[in-house]
């Protein structure tokens, strides 16, 4: 549009001054022609009129006049190549103006086509990558979780496993000790005990109700056979022990078969459920301990005269002795005091509790103990200190002195004259100066006969023999039978006892509670 006005204008121009320099040129007087315009206002000079008047110094010829000023024809041709040149440089502007517009436009459209592409590529390969890494994170935990129920499960399986295996060899090993039980029982044949159930022993005891007393390795109940017998029922405490052993050393304490022996009807014995029992014969007396203290059934009298505590003292002599001699093989109790003495109801001893006992060959006269076994004040020296000699046999003699002292009163508290216990006139001194003296304080009867102090020290200087330090001066238990059925007259008095005495409990068995077997 600005191009085409000044098109427009530029001929116009042309044309009014052409027209002005035509009048100009036709005029034949310039100065003073009207058709020269000017716009300075007339002035009036001063100069002498003379110097006007030589026109031809000062005036210019016409017809050079007209040749110096172009015709129209020229100025219209000025105008034109101006007018083309506008054009052309307007075209050039309008050209390179829409070059620059399209070229924009393309480079702007690049620019965006290529940031779309790059845009696209990137979203796309953030979604790639995204879409692999959620890919990964599924496989990866999927493969996680698959290994720990893997491992899970072989945990498992082992632990069943372990859990089997031990089951297993549980019941490997009961199957083992069932089956050496049936053969060491076949062995035996007739003579061997009955085998009980638990069952049947649960069942015998009515669910284990009368308890008649407790000791050291189990609780005692009183039950009843089908037969109607009374029988004492001894449920061991668990242990860890082996079943073959246990087997062993039941049959082997029921082949005794002695009238000072208590008798074994039967044994139970279940490695599954760990549970073991004795079944033996109920002796209605109880123990020797409660006549000893005064602690007697209700249906007897408390009271043991002399010849009752010497029958007494006879007959478990002849139970140790048929034990250490008398059974196929050497039995070793190793725990005879007055609690484990029970009395019928004629009053026949009978030597119970075997849990400490021993089984060895009948030549053998020296056995393997680990730890010290037996009642302290009842166990032999040696049993306590190994320098004083080998355990054997003669360990079960000691015992039985010392019982043959507390039967008769000899071994008390406090003795009469207040001699320290911890003197060396502590027992066995002090009896043995006292019945070498034969003064009083011996027993604890009040007037007896003369009968029957023979016969208390008769059973004292057995006891004195049987108490010695050294194991190999105490006679055997058959010996001891052969003193005490003897004369008193017979018997010499042993040598006088060193100052090694075993260890003593302060109350000795005095508080021990009955289990009547």
């Amino acid at each position: 549009m600005f191009a085409c006005l000044v098109l427009i204008s530029i001929p116009n121009s042309f044309c009014a001054e052409s027209d002005d320099n035509q009048q100009y040129v036709s005029c034949n007087n310039p100065f003073e022609c009207v058709n020269v315009r000017t716009s300075l206002p007339p002035r009036r000079f001063t100069v002498p009129p003379r110097k006007f008047l030589v026109p031809s110094r000062r005036l210019v010829d016409r017809r050079a006049l007209q040749e110096q000023i172009p015709g129209p024809g020229g100025v219209a041709g000025l105008a034109v190549l101006i007018g083309i040149v506008a054009i052309v440089i307007v075209v050039i502007a309008l050209i390179i103006f829409c070059c620059l517009r399209g070229a924009c436009s393309i480079i702007w459209c690049c620019l965006k086509s290529a940031c779309s592409i790059i845009w696209c590529c990137l979203k796309s390969a953030c979604s790639i990558i995204w879409c692999c890494l959620k890919s990964a994170c599924s496989i990866i935990w999927c493969c996680l979780k698959r290994a720990c129920s893997i491992i899970c499960c072989c945990l498992r399986r082992r632990r069943r496993r372990g859990s089997n295996n031990s089951q297993v060899r549980r019941r490997i090993d009961a199957n083992l000790d069932d089956f050496y039980a049936d053969k060491i029982l076949r062995s035996y044949g007739s003579i061997a005990p009955r085998r009980y159930t638990y069952a049947e022993v649960k069942k015998l005891t009515t669910s284990f109700k009368d308890k008649v007393g407790q000791g050291g390795f189990g609780v005692v109940y009183k039950g009843t056979l089908d037969d109607g017998r009374d029988v004492a029922v001894k449920v061991l405490n668990e242990t860890k022990g082996n079943g073959e052993e246990f087997i062993n050393e039941v049959v082997s304490i029921s082949r005794t078969s002695h009238v000072n022996i208590v008798a074994l009807l039967g044994f139970c014995y279940e490695k599954t459920k760990n549970k073991r029992a004795l079944i033996y014969e109920f002796v209605s007396n109880g123990s020797l301990d409660r006549f000893l203290n005064n602690k007697g059934s209700s249906n007897t009298n408390c009271h043991l005269d002399i010849r009752a505590l010497f029958r007494i003292a006879v007959g478990v002599a002849r139970g140790l002795e048929y034990l250490h001699r008398g059974c196929r093989t050497r039995i070793l109790h190793f725990d005879i005091k007055p609690h484990n003495i029970l009395l019928d109801e004629h009053l026949c001893p009978k030597i119970s509790d075997f849990g400490l006992a021993k089984i060895c060959k009948t030549n053998e006269s020296i056995v393997s103990m680990t730890g010290m076994k037996g009642t302290i004040g009842y166990i032999a020296p040696e049993v306590v200190n190994r320098c004083l000699g080998g355990v054997s046999h003669k360990s079960d003699v000691y015992s039985y002195g010392m019982l043959i002292l507390a039967m008769v009163g000899g071994r008390r508290e406090e003795f009469p004259d207040g001699t320290s216990q911890s003197s060396e006139n502590y027992f066995p001194n002090y009896i043995y100066t006292k019945l070498e003296r034969r003064s009083e304080g011996l027993h604890r009867f009040g007037e007896i006969t003369r009968e029957e102090e023979d016969t208390i020290h008769k059973m004292i200087t057995v006891s004195l023999w049987c108490i010695l330090a050294n194991p190999s001066d105490r006679p055997s238990m058959s010996k001891v039978i052969e003193m005490l059925e003897g004369s008193l007259q017979s018997l010499q008095l042993p040598p006088k006892p060193s100052s090694v005495s075993p260890p003593r409990s302060p109350q000795e068995s005095s508080n021990s509670e009955s289990i009547p077997l």
